[in-house]
């Protein structure tokens, strides 16, 4: 997920390229049925895969709970509920088009490392916050992590996938 920014959801295409082997997977383990079991072969397929995909299925009105915010947000349950007591997110069930519009406008440490991971630099998320923090972009708030997205994509430049 983490090239993926366009609105609506890029699974369908994603299953349909893994199941027609046009994107390379591995199993992590044999006997695993579960996507979760899947690693990528090789990420320049994957990253030509989602230059080239066009906005995935319309979504916008679903709602989903926090948990599932976390998952296409890549974060926690506790940094989810935090970024709904900060107000950046809406208590309750949370719109798919409100996921979409705070992924556009910010950027998590987590999500920064797996995209200069898939560029063959190793880091961590907490490696990258403190470079950012070093840099002067600080979080969006006081006990929040996330950062503005604009600002961190200038800085990182050609060294995010």
């Amino acid at each position: 997920m983490a090239l993926y920014h366009l609105p609506g959801s890029p699974w369908p295409q994603m299953l349909q390229g893994i199941l027609g082997q046009t994107l390379p997977t591995l199993r992590k383990s044999v006997n695993s049925p579960y996507i979760r079991g899947l690693v990528i072969g090789d990420f320049e397929v994957w990253k030509a895969f989602f230059a080239d995909l066009a906005p995935g299925p319309d979504g916008s009105s679903a709602e989903i709970t926090g948990g599932e915010a976390g998952f296409y947000l890549g974060m926690s349950g506790p940094q989810i509920s935090n970024l709904v007591a900060y107000g950046f997110l809406s208590s309750g069930r949370i719109s798919m088009a409100e996921i979409w519009d705070f992924r556009r406008k910010f950027i998590s440490p987590k999500e920064v490392a797996a995209r200069l991971q898939v560029n063959g630099e190793i880091t961590l998320a907490n490696v990258v916050g403190g470079e950012l923090n070093k840099a002067g972009i600080t979080a969006i708030r006081l006990g929040s992590f996330v950062r503005s997205r604009i600002d961190v994509e200038q800085y990182y430049g050609s060294r995010l996938a």
